[in-house]
């Protein structure tokens, strides 16, 4: 028998956002001393224990931010 205080389950959705998709996050943005390469992770929710969450790196080159491909880290539920 599961246990009564179930923490794999989700809270339940706002009212505001019944039968939306999705919901996405994003972190406050990290940057070096620089201010040459930026870190933030977005998250993708989907309901239940359904998401994906990875952290992004950017580097500024010519006054343009470009994500860098080879820097990965992601999570999947």
């Amino acid at each position: 028998m599961p246990p009564q205080n179930n923490i794999m389950q989700a809270p339940p959705t706002p009212d505001e956002f019944k039968g939306a998709a999705g919901m996405h996050s994003f972190t406050a943005v990290y940057f070096n001393r620089a201010h040459t390469l930026a870190m933030t992770e977005i998250g993708m929710f989907c309901g239940g224990l359904c998401g994906n969450w990875r952290w992004v790196v950017l580097e500024r080159k010519d006054g343009q931010w470009q994500t860098l491909p080879w820097v990965r880290m992601s999570m999947m539920s």
